[in-house]
Order: C-alpha cells, then sequence, then structure tokens
C-alpha cells in the first residue's frame, strides 16, 4: 500500500474547543421533481430563518424557474445565506458550470463544493452563532475549516 502522505488530513495542533452555542435557524429546501412554489416560499420567505441550504441536484443544479429564481434572489437580497450543496453522496458542486446552476451563481447562493449535508448544517449552526457578519460567513463557508471539504 502507498500511502500519499500529502492528501491524509493532519490532526490540528491547537487544543480541542467545545463549542456549546449553536444557531437553529437554519433549514433545508431538498429539491425533487414536481416541488411547488409554495412549499420553497414558505421556507425562504420565514423570517426567522437565517439561513437556507440547497440541496440540488448532481453538480448544483436546480430547475431554472421564474419563481424559483424570484425566490432565491429575494432571500438572499433579504440577508438570508444561501447554501448550495449535492444530493449525490460523492457530490460536488460547480455553479455556473451548467445553466441551471448559473442562476444559483448569479443569485448569490454559495457553493458547498463536496460537503456533505450534515457538515454543511453543523458549519452554518457553528457560523452564524459566531456573531459574524454575512460577509465573513459567506467568506468561511467556502474555506475549508476543520476537514469538511477539499481544500
Amino acid at each position: 500500500i502507498t500511502y500519499n502522505t500529502d492528501d491524509i488530513l493532519k490532526p490540528p495542533k491547537k487544543k480541542l474547543v467545545v463549542h456549546k452555542k449553536f444557531c437553529n435557524e437554519i433549514a433545508i429546501i431538498h429539491f425533487f421533481p414536481g416541488i411547488t412554489s409554495d412549499y420553497v416560499s414558505n421556507i425562504l420567505q420565514n423570517q426567522r430563518l437565517k439561513a437556507v441550504i440547497l440541496k440540488t441536484f448532481g453538480a448544483g443544479n436546480a430547475p431554472k424557474i421564474d419563481w424559483l429564481a424570484k425566490e432565491v434572489k429575494n432571500a438572499v437580497k433579504e440577508g438570508k445565506i444561501v447554501f448550495n450543496v449535492s444530493q449525490c453522496e460523492r457530490g460536488e458542486i460547480t455553479q455556473g458550470k451548467y445553466e441551471t446552476s448559473k442562476w444559483l451563481k448569479d443569485a448569490g447562493v454559495i457553493a458547498g463544493k463536496d460537503i456533505t449535508t450534515e457538515a454543511a448544517i453543523t458549519k452554518l449552526m457553528y457560523l452564524m452563532a459566531g456573531g459574524y457578519s454575512n460577509t465573513k460567513v459567506k467568506k468561511l463557508l467556502m474555506s475549508n475549516l476543520r476537514g469538511e471539504m477539499s481544500p
């Protein structure tokens, strides 16, 4: 067996800090054929939510429908963090590669690269409770903090 040691995640040098403060004002929209505007708008227009994860098809694709684009753009404009993750087990978000993901990129949706849904929600819960600005949260979402996504 040959190990590529450069690709193996190294243990952190800092002491473990257990965080106990998390934001639970986050929702997930799991896309499926026939998803309705009522379903999406009830989540995206919820004023208590600070962030929404979009579980999209393949490389980050969602139906290019006028009502959907409007809802997503409005959510981002209102200051919600919208984070795109793939439904695929080993999927990777490449927003803009296809027309059905370009509109998400243009709307200000953050591409989650190869992060899992579980890691995405935990990362958002942690960051949203940290008192960071939305700009800083977006930057940190695109960064590998603890091995949750490929560098």
